[in-house]
């Protein structure tokens, strides 16, 4: 599995129709979050970029899973193949309730 960051140039973020698309953009990531597609996903406070660290078998599905946003058609997107992503979550390992 390869990571990939996504950086992203959000276009007419303040039109009526980007607006709309939000909680559809919403469900679509936190089910490819729910997936282990999307590992991290942050926007920009002025809502002009976002960035996603997804995990793909390669480029092309990353840009699937992009490209099935809601708001795609009102981004610009770079993708950056990455050697690592660490995070801290990953350092702390799983967590037993037993």
């Amino acid at each position: 599995m390869a990571v990939f960051l996504a950086e992203i140039e959000l276009f007419n973020s303040g039109s009526e129709d980007f607006l709309e698309r939000i909680p559809a953009q919403r469900r679509v990531v936190n089910e490819l979050m729910a997936e282990g597609v999307i590992v991290s996903y942050a926007v920009a406070a002025d809502r002009k970029k976002m960035w996603c660290f997804l995990e793909a078998e390669n480029e092309q599905d990353a840009t699937l899973a992009i490209e099935s946003f809601p708001l795609h058609m009102f981004m610009e997107t770079v993708l950056h193949p990455l050697l690592f992503h660490n995070t801290h979550a990953a350092l702390m390992g799983s967590i037993s309730l037993n």
